[in-house]
């Protein structure tokens, strides 16, 4: 019996789901459609399931196809990096990277990150899409998530806390003038609290910790809300209240003196700084070193 051809059809059989049809298949892999609708049918018969739905118009994989198609998947990957290994092809890292990552912590710490990383190793290929809305990974197709939680939902993506964020409250040397240094979360008027909202326009609560480290959340009801971490910067530095910053966001307003830490006895726990990925257990060696270069500038923020 020849063992050979029913491992040779499986790369044709995954090269057809990644592109879904066989004709693109075939000329990716520079054959004919027939030969490739062949090899899917001898391997469909040594395994005695139908793998794929085949129509004219569309393809779908079988719930057995699903099952074989992942595992097999990751078989491959596996054989190809120890190949790669082998041969030092790996001593040049290459390929696309795609990350998602909150707004300001992109804009403010992750770009110097990736901008480094990129001169290290100019063969990858990074592609960063910023915003606060949870994205997810497996559906459109990232690599990597950054996520700014004390608490990670509930889900099978495989994280890791790579890092963690002071956080704390802060107002103008103006503001501070005319209404008081606040001594205690009840000194804060609701209409002098610039608080954040979430996407859904749901209020987040402020947090505190205190003085003898039990941890406190206030929800306040106050006429000024804003998704955007910046712009409550910016409103607390024009004195219009007090604002709960991340300190990687409110630092150069400090060093500038145009913004005062308040309440430091009351600031809450630092933010954990997740790094997500798809599960799985192969890891592209391009994204290995990425989680890696993320945890080293990360690690140092707490």
């Amino acid at each position: 019996m020849n063992v050979e051809t029913p491992f040779l059809d499986v790369p044709v059989f995954l090269r057809v789901v990644e592109l879904k049809s066989f004709t693109r298949a075939a000329d990716a892999m520079g054959t004919s459609q027939s030969a490739v609708s062949q090899a899917v049918s001898r391997l469909e018969k040594r395994l005695g399931v139908l793998l794929l739905r085949r129509t004219t118009r569309s393809l779908s994989l079988t719930a057995e196809g699903e099952r074989f198609f992942a595992r097999s998947r990751d078989l491959l990957l596996e054989l190809q990096d120890a190949e790669a290994e082998l041969t030092m092809q790996q001593a040049t890292p290459r390929g696309r990277v795609r990350i998602t990552a909150p707004g300001a912590y992109g804009r403010i710490v992750l770009a110097s990150v990736i901008g480094r990383f990129i001169l290290r190793y100019p063969q990858i290929e990074i592609e960063m899409q910023l915003g606060d809305r949870v994205v997810d990974l497996v559906e459109e197709g990232f690599d990597l998530a950054v996520r700014l939680v004390g608490e990670l939902a509930d889900s099978s993506l495989v994280a890791r806390q790579i890092g963690a964020l002071p956080l704390g409250y802060f107002a103008s040397r103006a503001w501070l003038r005319r209404y008081g240094v606040p001594q205690t979360p009840d000194d804060l008027r609701p209409e002098h609290t610039l608080v954040f909202t979430r996407p859904s326009g749901e209020v987040y609560p402020l947090k505190f910790r205190s003085p003898d480290g039990r941890p406190m959340q206030r929800t306040i009801r106050s006429p000024h809300r804003f998704g955007d971490a910046e712009v409550r910067r910016e409103l607390a530095v024009q004195g219009v209240g007090v604002a709960l910053l991340h300190a990687f966001v409110a630092e150069q307003a400090v060093r500038e003196k145009r913004l005062v830490p308040v309440l430091q006895n009351w600031w809450p726990a630092p933010t954990p700084v997740w790094c997500l990925r798809p599960p799985g257990r192969l890891v592209p060696q391009r994204t290995r070193l990425l989680m890696a270069e993320l945890e080293s500038a990360c690690g140092g923020q707490g």
